[in-house]
């Protein structure tokens, strides 16, 4: 008995604490702050993985959510009240985990329905802050936005009409490669799209940015310059992924710390964020959101 009575205490003990490839141990923060986030540097960031030791060992930074009442479609009040994040960063790479409670996964967006997501937004000049509403002329933001809508697209395969709608009945699709197996009536089973079916997709025919047939990341990233001049980024170089969790969203946003791309913001030893979320079951869309001023940013060594 006492020998495993030892054998527990050793396992319970081990729980407490991690291991870096190198064998250095990272201790869990106890670190709390609302008025400012605090970056930890580590070997790897855990892109897909929000209870990874990595994200314990920076501090938690609680921050309170404003309603958008400035722009139509306004916000009487927060949907979103508060906001949780961490960050790490790495030689090369900066992330933030971003955690909310939101009593539904909302991954659809169609009439009157609209996804969950949740928006970053850096400045290119740390030094002289723009307006943390999108910037302003002359000073331009980097913004990175992830969607619940992207993340169903790239986990579970991009949505169709019987997502949506499950009984729907279709004779045909024309222009689709289907499988071999598909069996009209029931939802076709399609393997990828023609050049013909493009006329088809008018988001897609018209130029939108947002509609990529080969998303890799449910993020994507814009620059502007106030309101009404958000503006998708030529080159994305921005990852993240999203996990639903017990009523709660875990969000996890990658950008490079230093990029070619002028358009990119330059994370060194300090920075700033505003962040913005919209829960898609509150009808929250376009301006319609919770959102935070400017929250200065330091990593520390």
């Amino acid at each position: 008995m006492k020998r495993f009575f030892l054998l527990g205490l050793i396992l319970t003990a081990g729980c407490a604490t991690a291991q870096k490839e190198g064998g250095e141990t990272l201790k869990p923060s106890s670190e709390n702050y609302t008025d400012k986030i605090v970056a930890v540097k580590v070997e790897r960031i855990p892109l897909k993985n929000p209870a990874a030791s990595e994200w314990s060992t920076a501090p938690t930074t609680t921050l309170k959510m404003l309603p958008q009442i400035i722009i139509t479609p306004k916000q009487s009040k927060q949907s979103v009240k508060e906001l949780t994040v961490r960050a790490i960063y790495t030689d090369r790479e900066f992330a933030l985990l971003l955690s909310w409670e939101d009593r539904t996964r909302d991954a659809y967006d169609y009439s009157d329905r609209f996804t969950d997501k949740v928006a970053v937004q850096f400045p290119l000049n740390p030094e002289n802050l723009p307006s943390y509403m999108m910037g302003n002329r002359g000073g331009r933001v980097h913004i990175v936005m992830w969607k619940a809508l992207w993340q169903e697209d790239v986990e579970r395969g991009y949505v169709d009409v019987n997502d949506i709608y499950p009984d729907y009945m279709v004779n045909m699709y024309p222009y689709a490669n289907v499988g071999e197996d598909t069996v009209y009536l029931e939802p076709p089973r399609i393997t990828g799209f023609s050049s013909l079916a493009l006329m088809f997709l008018p988001g897609y025919a018209a130029g939108n940015p947002d509609i990529d047939l080969q998303r890799k990341w449910p993020v994507m990233e814009y620059s502007a310059e106030g309101f009404g001049t958000l503006t998708a980024q030529r080159r994305q170089d921005a990852k993240g992924w999203g996990i639903y969790k017990e009523g709660r969203w875990y969000v996890v946003i990658v950008v490079p710390r230093a990029s070619a791309d002028q358009d990119n913001a330059p994370i060194y030893k300090k920075t700033s964020v505003a962040l913005a979320v919209w829960d898609g079951s509150n009808k929250d869309r376009g301006s319609r959101k919770s959102y935070t001023m400017w929250i200065p940013v330091e990593l520390r060594p």
